[in-house]
């Protein structure tokens, strides 16, 4: 799962706003990292690996939570990868394509 945080730009423009979603993010990703195979934090993006595809989906819920409860604004915009699409396979197995 890799995610960013919505709109970040506009923070840019006031120092004490960017710091201020910065260590929200950092602070709510290593509340959760213990849980996880994989964090990794680059700014305002980070990419999590957990072993539960549906529990990756409450640890973000709670980043966002925690981010939005800190900054009273900030939104993560995420991406989840769950693998390639199996469906079409067993589709044309069984149709002989």
């Amino acid at each position: 799962m890799r995610a960013d945080i919505l709109h970040f730009s506009a923070f840019l423009t006031d120092a004490a706003r960017e710091s201020q979603v910065r260590q929200a993010l950092r602070q709510a990703l290593d509340e959760r990292r213990p849980g996880c195979i994989l964090v990794t934090d680059e700014g305002d993006v980070f990419t999590l690996v957990h072993r539960d595809p549906r529990e990756v989906l409450s640890v973000v819920r709670g980043i966002q939570v925690d981010l939005y409860e800190a900054t009273g604004e900030a939104e993560l915009r995420v991406a989840v990868d769950y693998g390639a699409d199996r469906r079409r396979a067993r589709c044309c197995r069984r149709s002989g394509r």
